[in-house]
């Protein structure tokens, strides 16, 4: 069976307040669900611990956040 986890990715825990009642929402609806929040540390901590093969191709990758 596939697990019942909701991923979520953002910058860091800080969701916009524009998207903090829909985040909540999916949460409540799907209650019995794990929720996630991948922030970029938490991302690229993900995959040098899982993959530390593919991590220098991970930071170059051009779509940084850290816009």
């Amino acid at each position: 069976m596939i697990p019942k986890i909701i991923h979520q990715t953002w910058k860091n825990k800080q969701i916009p307040d524009e998207w903090k009642h829909a985040v909540e929402s999916c949460k409540k609806i799907n209650s019995h669900y794990k929720y996630i929040l991948w922030t970029d540390e938490t991302m690229k901590n993900f995959v040098k611990k899982e993959y530390p093969e593919f991590y220098n191709i991970y930071k170059k990758y051009k779509y940084d956040t850290k816009m």
